[in-house]
């Protein structure tokens, strides 16, 4: 027990802080266990949507992130979770899972990708002759 005033504020604060993790770690430990099991019914094949386990491995992967920089979880610790959590995704989706919908989407024709930078071109030269012409 506490026998000072200092030492006894002290305890209560370091209960409360306590009590804080271990509602945050709960929280942590909760979105990674949602991930698994919608990567786990990705893989079974019942109905689980690839954006929707991208979504939650994001989710995952911010609480990890933010728990670590809190000091709760030690960096290298959130690190190897995150990089687990985003192989077994990655794993999931070799395997013939296509999860294509949660990645990027394909990138456009290089014909379309050509015609926006030489219009990009065009206005740039325009916008530059009339500011000379002004002078």
């Amino acid at each position: 027990m506490a026998n000072h005033k200092s030492s006894e504020k002290r305890a209560r604060s370091s209960e409360t802080k306590r009590q804080q993790n271990s509602n945050y770690l709960s929280a942590v430990r909760t979105a990674v266990k949602k991930y698994r099991f919608a990567l786990n019914g990705l893989t079974v094949g019942t109905g689980e949507d690839a954006t929707k386990v991208m979504d939650l491995l994001k989710k995952a992967q911010t609480a990890l992130a933010k728990a670590a920089a809190k000091g709760m979880l030690h960096k290298n610790n959130a690190a190897r979770s995150i990089s687990r959590l985003t192989q077994a995704f990655k794993g999931v989706e070799k395997s013939g899972v296509s999860a294509s919908a949660a990645t990027k989407p394909k990138a456009k024709s290089a014909k379309a990708s050509a015609k926006k930078t030489a219009a990009k071109k065009s206005v740039k030269k325009t916008a530059a002759k009339s500011t000379k012409s002004k002078k």
